[in-house]
């Protein structure tokens, strides 16, 4: 296993913990993100973001608050860019692409469970899957929980290689099962319920979207289709 201490030093300085504002400022959610492309940008998963009208960013000094803007937001990939004014932050690299195959050692770094205490998992790439619609995924070993939506997923030299996503850990109309039956607007479907999480949970399976499809340094075209599908979502 490879060692990733001074990696781990450069990484903590540059990912932030981000809590999500409502229109009365109250606290709505939270999530992981880092500093990249250029200083006073962070990039985290749209869904962290989502329905934001404005974010609090802490870094590793939980004394230091600071305020974010939503600058856009790329619901096809779950990517969105936030702005705050401090140019302190130096933003994170990006990886190796072509580098990126399955097999590699991975760590992620993230305020999981939206502790205030940056933590550092090792993993294992080991599957690189595309879905219907052509879009590249990475499959992770690595256990990823609430709060680690947004974090880096880094290589071994310390490039950024992907944007770990929680909310893939588990399929989307399994969770919409599990909000819903709350309010008792659909039928409780327990086995599925129960078949949906487990599978997910017992193999362990993380997931990533490629840092080549993260706006502003995609294949040409990727940045403007982002901002023209965004608008409703830009504070």
């Amino acid at each position: 296993m490879i060692d990733y201490p001074d990696i781990v030093k450069k990484v903590r300085l540059s990912t932030a913990l981000i809590f999500v504002l409502d229109a009365n400022g109250d606290v709505i959610g939270a999530g992981s993100g880092f500093v990249f492309i250029k200083k006073g940008m962070l990039v985290t998963c749209n869904h962290v973001v989502a329905g934001a009208h404005g974010c609090l960013i802490n870094f590793f000094d939980p004394t230091q608050t600071l305020r974010g803007r939503v600058i856009l937001n790329d619901a096809e990939h779950d990517l969105a860019l936030i702005a705050f004014s401090d140019d302190s932050r130096a933003p994170l690299l990006m990886g190796k692409m072509e580098n990126v195959i399955e097999g590699i050692s991975v760590i992620f770094s993230s305020y999981r469970l939206n502790v205030k205490c940056l933590t550092t998992r090792p993993g294992v790439l080991f599957s690189i899957t595309k879905n219907a619609a052509g879009l590249t995924t990475y499959l992770i070993d690595g256990a990823v929980c609430g709060g680690d939506s947004g974090c880096p997923l880094i290589d071994s030299s310390g490039g950024v290689i992907g944007v770990v996503n929680a909310r893939r850990v588990v399929r989307e109309d399994v969770l919409e099962k599990i909000r819903d039956t709350k309010t008792g607007l659909v039928p409780v479907d327990l086995i599925k319920i129960y078949h949906g999480l487990m599978g997910n949970l017992h193999l362990g399976v993380g997931y990533a979207i490629p840092a080549s499809y993260i706006p502003g340094i995609a294949p040409t075209g990727l940045l403007s289709a982002a901002r023209s599908s965004s608008q409703k979502g830009l504070t």
